[in-house]
C-alpha cells in the first residue's frame, strides 16, 4: 500500500501510534521506503528519538540496499541521507562507462557494496558493463543488491549472460547461471548466449553453455 508523507505525519499524531512501545514503532517504520522514513522522523519528538539511532539507520540501509557491507561516510544515517545505494549505483555506472572501459581498472569495493543497478541511455546496466569487463566481484555484488539478471539492452536485446559469453567470460557466465540467469533467451538477432560465444570464437564456452542448457 502506498502511503504519502502527509499520511505518515497524520498517522504519527494518532494517539494509538503514540502509545506503541518505541521498539515496536521502530520495527513498523523500518518497512517504509526511505523517503517516508525520513519524514516519519519529523513527526514527533518520540519518533525522532526512536528512529534516529544509528542501529535503526543501519537496519534501514540493509533492508533498502541489500548487499551493502561498507559505507563511504562515517555513519549509516549520513550514508542514507546522501543517497545510499542509489548514489553508489550512479557512481558505479559512470566509472564502468568511462574509466573502466578506458583502463580496465576495477571500481573500489566501497562503490559496489549495495550499489543500485543503474542503466545508461541505451539500456546497458552496470551489470552489463561489469560482465563485459570481466569484473566478477562487481557482478557478484550487483546480484547481491538484487540486480535484474535478465535485463536486455535497448539496442540489441543482450542480457548480461550474452555479454559475458560474447567476451569469453567463463567464470562470470558460471556465476550468472548459478544466480538464476537463463540460457534460453534470444537477442534481437535470434541468438542465445551460446550462439554469442560461438560467433566470437569462444567455442569451449559455447559448448559449456550448450551442455548446461
Amino acid at each position: 500500500m502506498d502511503v504519502s508523507d502527509s499520511e505518515v505525519i497524520a498517522l504519527g499524531n494518532k494517539s494509538f501510534l503514540s502509545a506503541l512501545p518505541l521498539d515496536l514503532l521502530g520495527e513498523i517504520v523500518l518497512h517504509l521506503p526511505c523517503s517516508l522514513y525520513k519524514s516519519a522522523r519529523t513527526v514527533s519528538r518520540s519518533w525522532h528519538e526512536t528512529l534516529n539511532h544509528e542501529c535503526q539507520w543501519e537496519r534501514l540501509c540493509r533492508l533498502q540496499w541489500p548487499g551493502v557491507t561498507q559505507i563511504t561516510s562515517h555513519s549509516w544515517r549520513k550514508f542514507a541521507l546522501q543517497g545510499g545505494g542509489d548514489l553508489l549505483g550512479a557512481c558505479l555506472l559512470h566509472h564502468l562507462q568511462n574509466k573502466a572501459l578506458a583502463s580496465g581498472v576495477q571500481p573500489p569495493a566501497v562503490m559496489t557494496n549495495g550499489a543500485v543497478n543503474h542503466n545508461s541511455k541505451d539500456g546497458w546496466s552496470s551489470l552489463h558493463y561489469a560482465c563485459r569487463l570481466g569484473f566478477k566481484d562487481v557482478v557478484s555484488k550487483l546480484l547481491d543488491a538484487r540486480a535484474h539478471v535478465e535485463l536486455r539492452d535497448d539496442q540489441h536485446g543482450y542480457t548480461p549472460l550474452m555479454v559475458a559469453a560474447t567476451h569469453g567470460r567463463e567464470e562470470i557466465c558460471s556465476l550468472l547461471l548459478k544466480r538464476g540467469a537463463s540460457k534460453e533467451p534470444i537477442n534481437n538477432y535470434s541468438k542465445t548466449a551460446a550462439h554469442c560465444a560461438l560467433s566470437w570464437g569462444h567455442s569451449e564456452l559455447s559448448r559449456i553453455l550448450w551442455k548446461s542448457a
